[in-house]
């Protein structure tokens, strides 16, 4: 489907003439209790939510900083497809995903796929910029599209706005509030944007509601890829649509879209004003984790793990508490600080003592556990940007730096706390 078709629908025409009168008003009152700060969050209406708009950036939580941090990401991805640099087009997707705190499932992928990226990138950014769903570039069921490269494709895009489970969600409560008050039976089908599960622990003991059905009014699952891409198309088409036929004070805003993108992304973090009623409040509700993809390092082997409250747990294989990767991380800082080094992860080798230093050998020491188990360890690690890969001179295999950075660690620092970091990166 091309813009102008679905814009030209009936029901999309009534769904804007609908909200875009309403994007200032005080009637899209809603609330929710904040898993982090343990605070009420409420909004008179879809203008008064982005200004509460709140994501850490680079000196501050604002809207403001964030738009200066998006710019700065963007100018460094448009200056690496110009200069058809696949490395520097993967460092700076990388710092995206860091940015939208979605790099578990992406930055091994990136890694893993750097070659030819860049073209990549630009083949994608053409055919959603061509406006119609059916190009074939965004129908290859190989297409990779998600809540880490919405983020990307959104700064490389004209008029391209983030659709990741929070946009989708308040979305989709747009689209119920707009049914009922037009009295209808069910979503038309040009409305129906598919929604996605928050990113939580499954053992999380209040989850936060993404799935805006009610009754009848039911909307699909989202589904990574082409779906993804075409309702990610759809969604900007909409709200830019709807911006264009209203005098909104968002449009006072230098990017009106991103603006209005920010407020449903601040309404959709939790849809059930009463947490403890989240899991009974929708029928369907889908409180698990989702598996993570992630590849072995030499092999290049496909698993799937899931970060939840007491560590890392790997899908039809060893699982990895808090306490064993605080033993294994705290003995790694104290022996290589900021030097790298070697996954060192061979099972004769490492059990016989020949083995060099390294993830492997000291997972050996410090847990007595399978060495080959590490090749699964430093691809998460890795994934989750805990370990970052080097080049050193003289060696043929890749090694590894400790970030860290993002442990909070300095040079008197003995021990690693993993808890604190993984919290940060399973909220959304």
């Amino acid at each position: 489907m091309q813009k102008k078709t679905y814009l030209s629908d009936g029901n999309i025409k009534k769904f804007i003439e609908w909200l875009s009168p309403r994007l200032d008003s005080n009637d899209l009152a809603h609330s929710y209790l904040n898993r982090q700060s343990k605070l009420w969050w409420n909004c008179v209406g879809l203008f008064d939510a982005f200004k509460q708009y709140r994501w850490p950036a680079k000196g501050g939580w604002d809207f403001q900083c964030n738009a200066r941090e998006l710019n700065e990401l963007r100018e460094c991805l448009n200056s690496a497809l110009q200069n058809g640099s696949d490395q520097l087009a993967c460092e700076a997707t990388v710092e995206v995903m860091h940015w939208g705190g979605v790099v578990a499932g992406n930055v091994r992928w990136l890694r893993v796929n750097q070659h030819g990226l860049a073209q990549l990138l630009m083949t994608v950014k053409g055919a959603l910029d061509e406006c119609d769903c059916a190009n074939k570039v965004l129908t290859d069921a190989n297409l990779r599209f998600n809540a880490g490269m919405t983020k990307v494709y959104s700064l490389l895009c004209n008029d391209f706005l983030i659709y990741d489970s929070r946009v989708a969600a308040a979305l989709g409560w747009l689209v119920v509030k707009y049914c009922k008050h037009e009295k209808l039976s069910e979503i038309p089908k040009t409305l129906r944007f598919p929604w996605a599960p928050a990113k939580e622990s499954d053992k999380q003991v209040n989850p936060k509601c993404r799935n805006p059905n009610e009754g009848n009014l039911r909307f699909p699952r989202l589904q990574a890829g082409p779906m993804h891409a075409e309702w990610n198309l759809k969604a900007s088409w909409l709200l830019k649509a709807v911006l264009e036929q209203s005098s909104s004070k968002f449009n006072s805003e230098t990017s009106s879209l991103r603006a209005l993108e920010a407020s449903l992304f601040m309404i959709g973090y939790d849809l059930a004003a009463d947490p403890c009623a989240a899991t009974t409040l929708y029928e369907g509700r889908d409180v698990d984790a989702p598996w993570v993809e992630c590849f072995t390092l030499a092999r290049r082997n496909r698993f799937e793990y899931r970060l939840n409250n007491d560590g890392v747990k790997v899908r039809d294989g060893v699982n990895f508490s808090d306490q064993e990767l605080n033993l294994v991380l705290s003995d790694l800082w104290i022996r290589f600080r900021k030097r790298p080094f070697p996954l060192s992860n061979n099972a004769t080798r490492v059990r016989s003592g020949e083995a060099e230093p390294g993830l492997g050998s000291i997972y050996f020491e410090k847990l007595r556990r399978n060495p080959p188990d590490t090749s699964k360890l430093a691809a998460i690690l890795e994934d989750i940007a805990l370990l970052n890969p080097i080049t050193a001179p003289g060696r043929r295999e890749l090694m590894w730096t400790l970030d860290w950075g993002r442990l909070d660690l300095n040079a008197n620092s003995t021990t690693v706390d993993i808890r604190r970091y993984l919290d940060s990166i399973m909220e959304d």
